[in-house]
């Protein structure tokens, strides 16, 4: 099997989507424009506080500080602390560094069942370093048995998203698979599609398999408008961009 590539970083800050409504937004704020100034001592002032009282993006901050030594020295340890105070919140990016975390054994010991269940937490949100991370855990049998069906499934959503090491991926990945388990694996990507766009918005999943099965057939060429999400399908051996509730890239009206 060729190696497949997982992508082993955290991430930085993603403050911007982090949401905020608690009556503590204004301290929040203040920190978030501290940290952006590079004024980190203030930042870590405002952060601490609020993090101490269970503001989810506080706790965050935090332990990106910490992996980062922004204002702190460096400790891997309080990185994950937080990391997971965040992560058991719902914190979608915290939940993918605190998997990558138990992947590398930094902070906390090695681990790749943990690595899986906190890639996966954050992976159902739609977050696509976590599904890159959770394909890879599945290819290489890592806190999971080995399943390229599974392996597949999640890349193909990553790759959708315009992830070049999960197309490539997923391409290595479809190699040592049979047609049988590729539709399979195609089917699982819409099954999951469909949860994290219900669970993100409340959509209906049957036009899920509305769609999917008129681009399926291999006579039809639908012509659809419109702009968001999808995920990648094979046809003929050729690649070919499934619409999920008629969401299609921007300005192509073609698939």
């Amino acid at each position: 099997m060729n190696e497949i590539k997982k992508i082993i970083h955290r991430i930085i800050v993603a403050a911007a989507l982090l949401t905020v409504t608690s009556a503590l937004a204004a301290d929040f704020e203040k920190g978030e424009k501290a940290y952006e100034r590079g004024k980190y001592k203030a930042a870590l002032r405002q952060f601490r506080a609020l993090a101490e009282e269970g503001h989810a993006g506080a706790q965050f901050y935090l332990g990106v500080m910490y992996d980062n030594g922004e204002g702190v020295p460096e400790d891997a340890r309080q990185a994950g602390f937080w990391y997971r105070k965040a992560a058991e919140q719902g914190v979608a990016y915290a939940q993918i560094n605190l998997g990558v975390m138990y992947d590398n054994g930094e902070g906390v010991p090695e681990d790749d069942r943990k690595a899986v269940f906190w890639y996966r937490k954050a992976a159902e949100q739609g977050n696509v370093d976590a599904q890159v991370n959770l394909g890879g855990m599945y290819y290489g049998g890592e806190g999971v048995p080995e399943d390229d069906i599974q392996a597949y499934a999640w890349f193909n959503l990553a790759a959708a998203q315009g992830v070049a090491e999960a197309k490539e991926s997923r391409d290595d990945t479809r190699q040592h698979m049979t047609s049988s388990q590729i539709a399979e694996a195609l089917e699982l990507s819409r099954e999951i599609a469909a949860r994290i766009e219900r669970n993100q918005s409340g959509v209906d999943s049957s036009s899920f398999a509305d769609a999917s099965d008129s681009v399926l057939k291999p006579s039809l060429e639908p012509e659809m408008e419109g702009n968001g999400s999808g995920f990648v399908i094979e046809r003929d051996g050729e690649t070919t961009f499934i619409v999920t509730n008629h969401h299609v890239v921007e300005d192509c009206a073609k698939v």
